[in-house]
């Protein structure tokens, strides 16, 4: 069970820092809102839809 948390931990640093990078590069506002709300939505359950709605 360690095992797999060290490996989930590693592996969120390894998106945060993926997502870092793309902020720093793309000077895009679409694109760079379209990023960081994939790396929440993936790492913290959260629910960020243009129409409001939400579905899991």
């Amino acid at each position: 069970m360690a095992a797999k948390k060290i490996k989930d931990a590693k592996q969120q640093m390894i998106s945060l820092g993926q997502l870092i990078q793309n902020l720093r590069e793309d000077d895009r506002l679409y694109s760079l809102i379209k990023t960081t709300i994939a790396y929440l939505q993936e790492w913290f359950e959260v629910c960020i839809d243009y129409d409001g709605a939400c579905s899991f």
